[in-house]
């Protein structure tokens, strides 16, 4: 009785090389449907508007940016200084930009949510050394 004999080594490397490459098209297929998903999703997900109507053609605007403005913080955050940010940040967004609330701040003596507009120096204050009197 005699066996298959063992196939010779470069018919091996051949076989090996087969399975490479059609380990990379397996992958290549993969990240190409990914793609394509990914289009199609976007597509739907921010169409297009059409800017021309049964009334003759429509510019739509786009809203520029809000200009950006210079602001010093101060206080108790982690970082104080003059940071460069948007005309429409809120206090705790430039407080962010700062590094954060250090120990000791008090942001419940604040109206974090506050836009900050104009304002050019933001203090974020502390806590109080002294402890609330209550009145009898």
């Amino acid at each position: 009785m005699r066996g298959q004999m063992p196939p010779c080594p470069s018919r091996i490397d051949q076989l090996n090389k087969r399975k490479k490459k059609f380990r990379l098209s397996k992958q290549f297929a993969q990240v190409t449907a990914m793609a394509f998903l990914i289009t199609i999703f976007t597509l739907f997900a921010f169409p297009s508007y059409d800017t021309h109507s049964a009334y003759g053609s429509q510019q739509t605007s786009i809203p520029a940016p809000p200009a950006d403005t210079f602001k010093r913080v101060s206080g108790y955050v982690y970082k104080p200084g003059v940071y460069k940010v948007p005309e429409n940040y809120r206090i705790i967004d430039v407080v962010a930009v700062a590094g954060g609330f250090s120990p000791g701040a008090a942001p419940e003596r604040i109206d974090i949510n506050q836009e900050i507009g104009q304002e050019f120096i933001i203090e974020i204050p502390g806590k109080s050394p002294f402890p609330d009197v209550k009145k009898k």
